[in-house]
């Protein structure tokens, strides 16, 4: 239904374009826009009707399931430009504007993409009605959960490969932090107008203390000198909403912006167009610096994600 009233939208919006623009670059998605969005949203529209139809070859299935990630992805790469309104919110700047009907478009871009990969894992993998994971549901007690690996046995400790990836993170941020400082935080590009202290503390708490929660007792459970809540179970919404927007949004802006921009025009080494005063080597650094802090970021939040979730009633998942 949302992919159906989402290209529904994107069709009228095509045929009355708006007088002002919808993002900094003038269209609201990028990679995928025109009319080429209105036949994605049709595509996720058909792939989740097939999804309801429940097949149970599992030929079909897996290759329904691919489809449905691979139009996610597109529609998360179309949707990069919701960066720039987060930006635009928490740091207000002449030269960031807010663009209300564009910021709508691709916040309905950005949940479809997330709607119709949900949907696509759990119609692959699911077999318990009650949690969607893996296992069958059984009137009788729960079937005992199968071995798990040595590195998660422990579910208050992380696997060595989720602290290899907060260090990546750390050190992504940290990097463009150097490079921006290496420039005077100019803006650009990068960081539009002067960082206020707001903007920088929610840097650093994405760069820094959010990938030490993903790993650390205290993501989980909080210290013993917060007062009120010491010792209490943090909850998970409280760090798995902010960790997958700040990985989605580094890695889907930056990842358009290295494709889109870097390639085309840095290649040669010749300035940016639109930021003639930063080096094309500052741009490489921090566009891969910010995309190695969101992958990093990333791959940690799903080990939180696991490490965290309670088991389902009916199968004991």
């Amino acid at each position: 239904m949302l992919a159906i009233v989402y290209g529904f939208c994107r069709t009228v919006l095509l045929l009355a374009p708006p007088d002002t623009p919808l993002s900094v670059r003038g269209p609201d998605l990028v990679v995928v826009s025109g009319w080429w969005s209105v036949g994605l949203c049709a595509l996720a529209a058909t792939l989740a009707l097939a999804m309801l139809a429940h097949t149970e070859w599992p030929g079909p299935r897996r290759m329904v399931a691919a489809a449905a990630v691979a139009t996610s992805g597109l529609l998360l790469l179309a949707a990069a430009l919701i960066w720039w309104d987060v930006i635009a919110v928490l740091h207000p700047s002449p030269s960031v504007p807010v663009f209300p009907l564009g910021a709508v478009s691709r916040v309905c871009c950005l949940a479809l993409a997330g709607t119709l990969l949900a949907a696509a894992r759990f119609w692959l993998v699911a077999t318990c009605p009650g949690c969607r994971r893996r296992g069958r549901a059984s009137s009788t007690a729960p079937p005992r959960r199968p071995e798990a690996p040595a590195a998660d046995r422990d579910r208050d400790t992380a696997p060595s490969w989720a602290f290899a990836m907060v260090s990546l993170a750390v050190a992504g941020y940290l990097t463009r932090v150097l490079a921006e400082s290496a420039v005077g935080f100019d803006g650009g590009p990068i960081r539009p107008g002067a960082p206020s202290a707001a903007m920088e503390f929610l840097l650093a708490g994405a760069g820094v203390l959010l990938p030490l929660a993903l790993v650390y007792e205290w993501g989980r459970r909080w210290p013993s000198w917060v007062p009120g809540v010491a010792g209490r179970p943090v909850a998970r919404w409280l760090v798995l909403a902010p960790a997958v927007t700040a990985s989605l949004g580094l890695l889907t802006y930056y990842g358009q912006l290295l494709l889109g921009l870097m390639v085309d025009q840095v290649t040669d080494l010749r300035p940016i167009a639109g930021a003639p005063d930063l080096p094309a080597t500052f741009l490489w650094v921090t566009v891969l610096a910010s995309l190695a802090w969101g992958a990093g970021l990333g791959a940690a939040t799903y080990s939180y994600h696991r490490r965290t979730r309670p088991p389902c009633p009916g199968c004991g998942s």
